[in-house]
């Protein structure tokens, strides 16, 4: 009997991980949720969850705990010790796909080990930096969300 029940126990985790339930959706709020907390909070896991491999290998030098632990330090000297990040994201458009080549070509110029993004939405909104000290206001551009080898990230056009 318990070999039965840890067999359809096993059998409902399966189905449960095969269909994709319970695996993050990597929508643009997730995406800059985590951008958030990866520098607002100095999170590495955060900050390696947003962006591709090949573009993290490619930039091993700035994407490491002690250049994150300093950028998040320089933004509470300037902003405050309680900054935080805050953004409205008002428009996404898909990517044309005569846009999207571009963009791959661009990348592999500048990321040898760059790999074709299949899809990729830009975004338009703002971004907000403040704290105590002192807020700043922009707009959000530049943005893409791209999808490489199955998984969403964000990248800057």
């Amino acid at each position: 009997m318990k070999r039965k029940i840890l067999f359809v126990m096993l059998f409902l985790i399966s189905i449960f991980i095969l269909s994709g339930c319970g695996k993050e959706e990597r929508t643009i709020n997730y995406l800059m949720d985590e951008y958030v907390k990866a520098y607002t909070k100095a999170d590495l896991k955060a900050e390696k969850n947003i962006f591709p491999e090949f573009y993290l290998k490619a930039n091993e030098k700035y994407v490491n705990q002690e250049a994150l632990t300093k950028e998040t330090e320089n933004a509470k000297e300037k902003y405050g010790d309680d900054f935080n990040i805050t953004y409205k994201v008002d428009k996404e458009t898909k990517m044309s796909d005569e846009d999207l080549i571009a963009l791959n070509e661009k990348m592999k110029k500048n990321i040898e080990s760059a790999i074709d993004a299949t899809e990729c939405y830009t975004y338009e909104g703002s971004i907000e930096f403040k704290g105590s000290k002192k807020s700043t206001s922009a707009t959000l551009y530049n943005i893409a969300r791209c999808n490489y080898d199955g998984t969403w990230y964000l990248i800057r056009k």
